[in-house]
């Protein structure tokens, strides 16, 4: 049967007596004076309706009052509920097992530890902390069950069959928790968490009482679990609060997994489209993905995107994830034309949610696919500067064939012209860093291709013209490119220090590109001219290196004697002109 994982509610729930919907959220108005201080009844109900709207801390002033005027076991179960929806699970469960230790008895000492318990658990399991979770809830089962069985249920402590509900399904007993759920709708019949308690523990033994062959138990839960899923989906109505769109979510998705059992699928389909459209961040999407196959999948996405912004406006970035998974789902489809909508979900999804940076890796993959060369080097470009790192570990992580397509970009904008010689250059850069180390050759490769690609694109530009080098606006971008040449040339002979290729194309770029280092540029073709002779007098050469080789042995042997003509011109003009200078 379908499972997702369970989503507990919002921990400010344990510490109320159930209401029929959810409460606002915790306000952070001051606590109010409260008036008719000594009636601690007064007091209690004052400090309810502020319990019911979040606001513990005002809620904790008004029952530590009527605890100091009136000390009872009840008055101070309230004060712990107020405590548990601020956060102090620990200090509930120390004061009420010091209580135990000297003594005392009674259901509120069972119900605030089985309340503090299933809070601390519920917190464990949201913060992904879960290494104690399963014992903590069996003492959170057993103290609720002692406390219900000694209160039957009667007076404020009615609620704690919601909370054993929780707690019993949390920790893998239906039977439980379904035992309990009903018994919370009895007391609670306009209440949406009972039903949606019981719903779930119907569900949840479906499968085993079909595995057992009692295929009418089977009929029966499943009937009771969509019937109580339904009935809490319609009495949270338009769930306009944040908290109640999350509880109508997380419900429409329990219902769509019933109708799944029941082999309804529209129904079903149905029902998670309502989910996506009250709140999408609620939903496990990925298990969604698991359940429906990628054709529905894609059809409940679409069809959930489009009503949530309908529902919410376009610019709520709650969908930021359902957008994410909207592009997936298109890029990964068979067909080709659903391209373009993979781009604007994905390009949706990082504007809302930047964090989502890896939508750039497959903003790359979606416009390789549709030949936008250029927008994929941007998408690589831009996730790069974000975070390269994970670009880097998600193409390694992806084999040969991702490198590979990067690395075809290359060969597009070399063909593409001289304009795209700089988009070369940089992908060259970026393929010698995501190359794995292990692969020198391949890393001293790219960093050779791009000192040649930033070389060739500052000529391109009228880099050596002596016009446009006397043009300090008009050099400026070519002098950076030549010097990011020159950084690549470098970072490949530092792999490959013996490559006359890289050697004479190092020295070329020093002699007539940079104009500097001229002894350095003779050292580097007389090493060169050496290296080439002793590859190509070996034997077992590939036709491709050794025209390479060839091709470096003869212009490093040329460049040095210009260079050499060169350095011997300039220094007889120096002569000249201090000759001059001083007859």
């Amino acid at each position: 049967m379908p499972q997702i994982p369970f989503r507990s509610l919002s921990l400010a729930l344990l510490a109320l007596p159930f209401a029929g919907v959810l409460p606002a959220a915790a306000s952070a108005q001051p606590a109010v004076f409260l008036a008719q201080a000594e009636d601690p009844a007064s007091l209690v109900r004052t400090g309810r309706e502020h319990l019911d709207a979040g606001r513990f801390d005002a809620a904790r002033e008004a029952f530590a009052a009527a605890l100091e005027l009136a000390p009872s076991p009840a008055h101070q179960l309230w004060v712990w509920r107020a405590d548990v929806g601020l956060g102090q699970h620990d200090r509930v469960l120390g004061e009420a097992s010091s209580k135990r230790r000297s003594g005392e008895r009674g259901p509120e000492i069972d119900f605030a530890v089985g309340m503090a318990l299933l809070a601390k658990c519920e917190l464990q399991i949201a913060q992904g902390s879960s290494g104690q979770v399963g014992l903590l809830l069996d003492d959170a089962v057993a103290n609720l069950k002692d406390a219900m069985a000694a209160s039957e249920g009667k007076g404020d402590l009615g609620d704690g069959y919601v909370l054993l509900a929780r707690a019993a399904h949390l920790s893998g007993k239906p039977e439980e928790a379904l035992v309990a759920a009903r018994r919370a709708q009895e007391l609670f019949p306009d209440a949406v968490e009972p039903r949606v308690l019981r719903g779930k523990a119907a569900l949840a033994q479906v499968r085993a009482k079909e595995d057992a062959g009692d295929a009418a138990a089977a009929k029966e839960l499943l009937a009771e679990a969509v019937e109580a899923l339904g009935s809490a989906v319609e009495r949270l109505g338009a769930a306009k609060e944040p908290a109640q769109q999350t509880m109508a979510a997380e419900t429409l998705v329990q219902l769509g997994y019933a109708h799944e059992f029941a082999k309804e699928p529209k129904l079903a389909d149905e029902a998670y489209v309502r989910a996506l459209a009250h709140a999408p961040d609620a939903v496990d999407i990925g298990a969604l993905h698991g359940v429906l196959g990628a054709e529905r999948f894609l059809d409940v996405l679409e069809r959930g995107a489009a009503a949530f912004a309908k529902r919410n406006g376009a610019r709520d970035p709650r969908d930021a994830t359902l957008l994410w998974w909207l592009g997936w789902a298109n890029l990964t489809s068979d067909e080709s034309k659903r391209l373009p909508a993979a781009e604007e979900a994905f390009l949706a999804a990082v504007e809302k949610w930047p964090a989502y940076v890896n939508s750039w890796y497959y903003l790359f993959r979606v416009r390789y696919n549709l030949e936008n060369w250029l927008g994929a080097k941007e998408a690589l470009e831009r996730y790069s500067q974000l975070a390269e790192e994970g670009l880097i570990d998600t193409l390694r992580r992806g084999g040969e064939l991702e490198l590979a397509r990067v690395e075809f970009l290359v060969a597009r904008f070399v063909n593409a012209g001289p304009e795209r010689l700089p988009d070369a250059a940089w992908v060259s850069e970026f393929l010698a860093r995501a190359t794995p180390p292990e692969a020198t050759e391949d890393v001293a490769r790219h960093w050779n291709n791009a000192g040649l690609f930033w070389r060739d694109a500052g000529d391109s530009r009228g880099g050596r013209n002596s016009k446009v080098r006397g043009d300090e606006e008009r050099y400026a971008p070519l002098a950076e490119m030549y010097e990011r040449s020159w950084k690549a040339y470098s970072k490949a002979l530092e792999l490959e220090p013996e490559n006359p290729a890289f050697l004479n194309d190092g020295a070329v770029l020093l002699h007539y590109n940079l104009q500097r280092d001229y002894d350095l540029a003779l050292e580097m073709y007389a090493k060169a001219t050496v290296e080439a002779e002793k590859l190509l007098a070996g034997k077992g050469l590939s036709t491709e290196l050794r025209g390479i080789y060839q091709l470096a042995l003869r212009d490093s042997v040329n460049n040095r004697k210009l260079l050499e003509a060169q350095i011997e011109k300039e220094k007889r003009d120096r002569e000249k002109e201090q000759e001059k200078k001083g007859t």
